[in-house]
């Protein structure tokens, strides 16, 4: 990570630990994550070290809703194709699934409308990439459907991007997640 992540190595011992004290036993081994990272850096317009330093934001809420650390990074690395900044698309994922975790009664209204279920559940049976597929499906993209299952502007406009524009590049990136076995050995 130190060399190919363009990162030093305290950054990169901090991010791993964080991540593995954060996921704790669902982290099997320590050179899945740090391929996690890499393949993440390598798709993405972030680093290891971006990565590494915030991650830890976000770590006990996708922990919480089964969110794997492909996932999270994938939708991270997504979204800075998009144009996003590595730090705000990292505080951009951490909203959508807070928005997720305690949706507001608006959104449960434009949920039950379009016969979605948006709330921690829905996330955790399917993850997130499918999450947001469905949502893209039953939506249409409706930046009015959106708005009112996201609410505030931290959240919807990463909504928008990960159902829209980004959900190409995330669904490749996760692609890209599958072959990373042994990419930072």
């Amino acid at each position: 990570l130190e060399i190919g992540g363009n990162s030093n190595l305290g950054t990169a011992i901090s991010g791993l630990t964080s991540i593995v004290k954060g996921y704790g036993d669902k982290v099997k081994d320590v050179n899945e994550v740090s391929d996690t990272l890499f393949t993440a850096s390598l798709a993405g317009k972030i680093s290891i070290e971006e990565l590494s330093e915030g991650l830890g934001r976000i770590i006990p809420l996708a922990d919480a809703l089964d969110v794997g650390l492909e996932e999270v990074t994938s939708a991270i690395a997504a979204l800075t194709l998009t144009g996003v900044s590595a730090r705000e698309s990292i505080t951009s994922v951490r909203a959508v699934l807070a928005a997720v975790v305690k949706p507001s009664s608006e959104a449960a209204d434009e949920a039950e409308r379009l016969g979605l279920n948006f709330n921690a559940a829905a996330i955790k049976s399917k993850g997130m990439l499918a999450f947001l597929e469905e949502l893209k499906q039953k939506t249409g993209g409706s930046v009015t459907s959106l708005g009112l299952l996201f609410g505030g502007v931290e959240a919807i406009l990463p909504a928008l991007n990960l159902v829209n524009n980004g959900g190409k590049e995330f669904n490749q990136i996760m692609g890209q997640m599958a072959d990373k076995a042994g990419i930072t050995d």
